[in-house]
């Protein structure tokens, strides 16, 4: 899959929405990983994978002590997208596994009042 031509907020694979995403490497870009097949693709850090946002006084993040997990949050739909900045990780990451390893993130956003997107 060409990554220059898909923006979109569902995977390219299955039309799955992402569950979750990671910040890459080389540039810190955000990759959403799909929720059904875990195919990854890029899309915009300003922007909210399931409704579109774009207004930056509505989009936020929360991390965590050592900046390796972040959790994105949307205030047009309430939503959050749990990530992980690799740039801070030094080995490599099972995203299924990062899935259990962050539910911690997932009451936090229940708490406050924030939905899973995927």
């Amino acid at each position: 899959m060409n990554q220059d031509s898909w923006r979109q907020r569902v995977c390219p694979v299955c039309g799955g929405k992402a569950d979750f995403s990671f910040l890459d490497r080389e540039a810190g870009a955000r990759w959403l990983v799909c929720s059904r097949c875990d195919a990854e693709w890029l899309f915009l850090r300003l922007e909210c994978p399931f409704c579109g946002n774009r207004d930056q006084d509505s989009l936020a993040y929360l991390t965590d002590g050592k900046e390796l997990y972040r959790l994105y949050t949307c205030e047009r739909c309430r939503t959050y997208i749990k990530a992980i900045d690799l740039r801070r990780s030094g080995e490599d990451v099972l995203f299924p596994l990062q899935r259990i390893l962050t539910l911690d993130l997932d009451r936090q956003a229940h708490e406050a009042g924030y939905q899973p997107g995927g």
